[in-house]
């Protein structure tokens, strides 16, 4: 936990909170406030808008959530970044913190936070982050280093694993029921360039429809419709 000194050094601390949940984030702002109480709290909903006011004003921290309007998957972190490179980026999610954290850290992101987490949970990931540090759960650190020891018998492989960031970004998108030219719009992506991940996604998962993808979801701990 920030100590005394930590918190009269960082009144007014700006953070940008982008979630379009208003509970959440008042929730998230209530907690900040709580612990931080010089910070300077600025809330918003979509990416766009995170775009405009980051090119406006400065922040120490943006807790951006994955699964926002606008929003383009991990390549939002070097939309930020090429923006305020120096801007400190902890992800805030309700998605898989197993099958996403390790995507938008490799990304460039200072932490992944899932939405599950504990009022005590969300206060070491801001502080650490913060201070400089990378932030992921214990449950993640556990996860990863459970795949990378040497083990009797093969673990079970997720076949999501074998998709790109991008592929995996559209797979959702398909199994939460929108179609190409909704996808297109979404991601701003060409018809053809869409149609051609699609093929590659079931072709690599094995599917031949977007149930059999949806099961792969909810079956490797990947909530579709998760908030």
């Amino acid at each position: 936990m920030l100590n005394q000194n930590d918190v009269s050094m960082r009144e007014k601390y700006p953070i940008l909170l982008v979630d379009d949940h208003i509970v959440i984030q008042f929730a998230i702002s209530r907690i900040i406030e709580d612990f931080l109480p010089g910070a300077k709290i600025t809330s918003i909903e979509d990416f766009s808008q995170t775009i405009t006011i980051l090119k406006k004003e400065y922040f120490e921290l943006i807790i951006l959530d994955i699964d926002i309007p606008n929003g383009i998957g991990t390549e939002m972190i070097s939309v930020i970044r090429s923006i305020s490179p120096d801007v400190k980026i902890l992800m805030f999610s309700a998605l898989s913190e197993k099958r996403y954290a390790m995507r938008f850290i490799h990304a460039g992101a200072n932490g992944y936070l899932h939405k599950h987490s504990s009022k005590e949970e969300i206060e070491e990931a801001i502080t650490e982050v913060i201070n400089g540090d990378t932030y992921v759960s214990r449950s993640v650190t556990k996860h990863f280093l459970q795949e990378s020891s040497l083990q009797q018998g093969k673990p079970v492989k997720n076949p999501l694993n074998s998709l790109s960031n991008r592929e995996l970004e559209i797979a959702r998108l398909i199994a939460k029921g929108n179609g190409n030219l909704e996808i297109v719009n979404i991601l701003d992506l060409k018809k053809s360039t869409v149609s051609t991940h699609k093929m590659r996604i079931f072709k690599k998962l094995d599917i031949s429809n977007v149930t059999e993808l949806i099961e792969i979801f909810n079956y490797y701990d990947a909530p579709v419709f998760a908030i």
